[in-house]
């Protein structure tokens, strides 16, 4: 009987270590996959150079190195409130297109399988100034 006894507890024993086991994998995964943006992040590599900045204006290059700024320039250097003159002038022309309430530049190809283009979309309020600032992959 003790030894049925034993083998019962060691089946119950591994069965739970077996469950608690998959659950430390589960846990990492999900910790891995919610960081894996911190830690492999194009957007987040260099802090904003206007120079550079300015000398990649009509660039296709994929590897542009805007968009290794572009979350330093949305953060840190453009301001809500910033009128588009303020904004041309840090930024130069706009790539793409520029509209009463917006203006669109060239990131390169960093997102996704890097295929498709990255822009930098700055939209404008009905007072001029900055609203929000979109990173998108076209």
């Amino acid at each position: 009987m003790k030894k049925e006894s034993k083998r019962k507890w060691l089946k119950l024993f591994l069965w739970f270590g077996g469950i608690a086991g998959l659950l430390c994998i589960i846990a990492i995964s999900i910790f891995a996959y919610l960081f894996y943006d911190l830690i492999n992040n194009p957007f987040n590599d260099q802090k904003f150079d206007e120079t550079i900045w300015k000398e990649f204006h009509q660039n296709d290059d994929p590897d542009n190195p805007r968009g290794n700024m572009a979350y330093h320039l949305r953060d840190r250097v453009l301001k809500d409130g910033m009128n588009m003159q303020e904004v041309r002038s840090l930024l130069g022309i706009p790539d793409y297109s520029e509209g009463k309430d917006f203006m669109r530049y060239n990131l390169g190809m960093w997102s996704g399988f890097r295929i498709d283009p990255d822009s930098f979309d700055i939209h404008f309020d009905e007072h001029g100034g900055i609203s929000h600032i979109e990173i998108i992959q076209h």
